[in-house]
């Protein structure tokens, strides 16, 4: 008798526990919410868009929902950003919701989401997604290389433009049809000293420097264009945190609004410089090796540039 009671009990606890499993399950996996996104305007999302960096983006909606409600939250990348209690009237349909958000500065591809949850905090559904794009607004350019200036062949890459990510030597424009105002600035190792025994050393400048150290005088730019490119030494942002145009223009109108320079020098990998060329374009450099201190011919320096839209 005893053994029957233990079995029929244990009948009755598992059909409990899978009865209950099975409506937990099939009350996650539903999707009991419709969600209507209304356009209000140019800059509401009803749909995927691609946006610009910080570009303002709205949401407007609506919903009908077929379990009662007790919040809705808004998601970024299936993380909450906003939410909304649902009035004790309205547990089954709720309209009136606005968002106005601002785009990331980041690039990439961001996922939105209305999802509605009840008083325990039980999903019940979700609206379709919403793709907001961020696009670049600057050029990252890796991998680029100088030469310092060799004084024999004078066909060392020491020259650069930065808008076409193109290096050139004093050959290429003196006498290889290269039209000089495409120099955005130019590369040298300069023994002046700077303090003590310490000389200037890895050194970035505009053909417009004055007075024309050694190293570099014996190229003749007489009638070369002398592009006013600007530059400025930072510390802050870091190179990572420089990730949008936007901060580039900001950082740069800033830096270049009472001073400017001609040339930065003692540049040494993990510099980080700002400019603004002649044609107004915002940008940074990061240096990111230099093989020897030294003006030999050898003597070259790896970076890469962020430039601004």
């Amino acid at each position: 008798m005893k053994k029957r009671s233990i079995i029929f009990y244990t009948a009755i606890f598992l059909t409990i526990l899978a009865t209950s499993c099975v409506k937990v399950i099939d009350k996650f996996n539903s999707n009991n919410l419709t969600v209507t996104f209304n356009n209000q305007g140019s800059l509401f999302l009803t749909g995927d868009k691609t946006v610009n960096p910080k570009d303002s983006i709205k949401f407007s909606y609506s919903v009908v929902c077929t379990q009662p409600m007790s919040y809705l939250t808004l998601t970024k990348n299936d993380t909450e950003i906003s939410r909304d209690s649902v009035k004790t009237g309205d547990r089954m349909s709720a309209s009136g919701f606005l968002k106005k958000l601002v785009a990331d500065t980041i690039p990439g591809q961001y996922v939105y989401k209305v999802v509605a949850r009840d008083n325990t905090g039980i999903y019940l559904g979700a609206s379709n997604p919403i793709i907001v794009t961020v696009t670049a607004d600057f050029n990252y350019y890796t991998n680029q290389r100088l030469y310092v200036p060799d004084t024999t062949a004078m066909t060392n890459k020491c020259y650069y433009n930065v808008a076409s990510q193109t290096a050139y030597s004093f050959t290429d424009i003196n006498s290889g049809g290269v039209n000089s105002n495409l120099i955005d600035f130019g590369y040298f190792w300069d023994p002046t000293i700077a303090s003590g025994t310490t000389p200037k050393g890895n050194t970035i400048y505009n053909l417009a420097m004055s007075p024309v150290p050694s190293p570099i005088a014996m190229y003749n730019t007489a009638s070369f264009t002398k592009n006013l490119t600007q530059f400025k030494v930072i510390t802050t942002p870091t190179w990572a945190n420089i990730n949008s145009g936007g901060l580039l223009k900001a950082q740069g109108a800033a830096a270049f609004k009472t001073a400017s320079a001609n040339s930065v020098s003692q540049l040494a990998a993990g510099s980080v410089i700002l400019f603004k060329t002649a044609a107004g374009k915002y940008g940074a450099i990061n240096i990111t090796y230099i093989n020897a201190a030294s003006p030999s011919k050898t003597t070259y320096m790896n970076f890469e540039v962020k430039l601004a839209n």
